[in-house]
């Protein structure tokens, strides 16, 4: 018999132009169809910058901590900031005040997932915050994606949540491997629900006339997925129509931030924009990013995805020229804007704005159907801050805050620990991993471990009075096994 590829076969029968879209979705649906009940896992992270306020609150600027706490039996006290979610207290684990020593600079740490030092690189300029040379070692988004998502479209997907790059949650394939990150929404959706982009980045007009011409690829596709769907069951009809509605909003929010009578973020533009024109869709933007993540977990693009935010002026804030740096320090900048808002009405709002995205994740994956139960029943939603609690130099203030039992792996939830000795994020990660099935190794083969042995050596450490266990890769954290 002669050998048929998957993507003659689909142009065969009218599918090529969308055949690795409609393929991706066609195989997830394939075990369904056929009465097979299978657990996908999936885990997205959701990163953060520049602190949770602590700097604030120790030095009085605000009566409060925005840090979730815990609860006198062990349960966890989400606060005023993080209080939207709340209906979901039961299915979160928050480890406090672990510890991640490598690549520090002033507000975070780069390539935050490596748990891995850059080489040849003098400590001054981590202080200067200009280290961004090449990753040390495999992110562990990439590792897990590598392993679990071997047969899907992509095997992960990281994206700006501004429309920008931001620093910390850089995704790295290996030593000197540095990953893409998706940036331009238009782009990423052509990247991720597309066959490509044929406009230049950064031009309203060209991207205006791209979609109109487009229209919508299930709109051209309309034909071929009525007969598709005339094979399938009432159950697969309903999940193939789930997926297309998912991908529609998609678009839907896209043609609206390529209309030309907005000042649009669809691409970092060439030169910096004023800040009114900067933020003006800002908002927009990132629900736009936030929206295609989440689409791609649930219409089996890939099963592990990276979101990440940098600071930024947000509106809701008091001002489109109040910055989220601004905030962090307490007080405006030299020649900035004032303050319209006391410091801990912004955190709260700022807070407030990041929980509702993350529970936007929790609710969307708790509605889409899979196997016997939902899409979250197997997965993964890991909330975390480059920065720590701390936005100077944070890294001993580090914590782990994971939503989602990955299918039972985690068993013990709504729990809430505080360490008074020392435990590495490295440990988290190899947790993390084992929970989505992937055993992590260090470069010497060991199993259950990740990224360095060894901390560097205090001159990359920004606070000199820091002092971190020599052995920082030390297996499973036992509060996640």
């Amino acid at each position: 018999m002669p050998y048929l590829r998957r993507r003659e076969l689909l142009s065969g029968i009218g599918l090529f132009a969308g055949a690795p879209l409609l393929g991706a979705l066609c195989r997830n649906m394939t075990p369904d169809a056929l009465g097979q009940t299978l657990v996908r896992k999936r885990i997205l992270f959701y990163f953060t910058e520049a602190g949770l306020g602590e700097d604030c609150y120790s030095d009085k600027l605000m009566p409060e901590s925005f840090m979730p706490r815990g609860n006198p039996d062990g349960t966890i006290n989400l606060g005023r900031g993080w209080a939207p979610l709340e209906p979901y207290r039961n299915e979160m684990i928050f480890l406090r005040d672990t510890y991640q020593p490598f690549n520090v600079f002033p507000h975070g740490l780069h390539y935050f997932l490596s748990a891995a030092q850059m080489v040849g690189i003098p400590p001054e300029r981590f202080v200067s915050n200009s280290a961004m040379g090449p990753p040390a070692g495999i992110s562990l988004d990439r590792l897990i994606g590598r392993e679990i998502g071997k047969n899907d479209l992509h095997q992960s997907i990281s994206l700006g949540g501004f429309g920008t790059p931001y620093y910390g949650g850089q995704s790295s394939d290996g030593p000197n491997q540095r990953a893409s990150i998706l940036t331009d929404p238009v782009r990423a959706y052509a990247t991720l629900f597309g066959g490509g982009l044929p406009v230049s980045a950064g031009d309203p007009a060209a991207t205006a006339a791209y979609l109109a011409e487009r229209k919508s690829l299930f709109d051209v596709l309309r034909g071929d997925l009525s007969r598709i769907n005339a094979r399938l069951g009432a159950p697969e009809r309903a999940k193939m129509e789930q997926y297309v509605d998912s991908i529609r909003r998609v678009e839907t929010r896209l043609a609206a931030l390529a209309d030309p009578t907005r000042k649009t973020m669809c691409a970092k533009p060439a030169a910096p924009p004023t800040p009114d024109s900067r933020n003006a869709n800002l908002e927009q933007v990132a629900a736009s990013m936030l929206d295609m993540a989440v689409t791609a977990l649930e219409c089996g693009l890939t099963k592990v995805a990276m979101i990440g935010y940098n600071s930024a002026s947000l509106g809701f804030l008091g001002g489109n020229y109040i910055g989220t740096h601004a905030m962090q320090h307490g007080s405006p900048p030299t020649g900035g804007s004032s303050f319209t808002l006391p410091v801990d009405e912004m955190h709260k709002r700022f807070y407030n704005w990041h929980a509702t995205n993350v529970k936007t994740v929790r609710e969307r994956l708790g509605a889409a159907r899979e196997g016997n139960g939902t899409i979250m029943d197997s997965s993964i939603i890991a909330p975390w801050q480059t920065s720590g609690a701390w936005h100077h130099r944070g890294c001993m203030s580090q914590y782990a805050w994971i939503i989602g039992s990955a299918g039972g792996h985690f068993k013990n939830m709504n729990k809430y620990k505080r360490y008074t000795t020392p435990h590495s994020m490295s440990d988290v990660f190899v947790s993390v991993a084992k929970a989505m099935g992937v055993t992590p190794r260090n470069a010497a083969g060991t199993p259950d471990r990740f990224g360095d042995e060894q901390a560097p050596g205090r001159e990359f450490i920004s606070r000199p009075w820091q002092v971190f266990p020599t052995l920082v890769n030390t297996g499973p954290n036992p509060d996640l096994t």
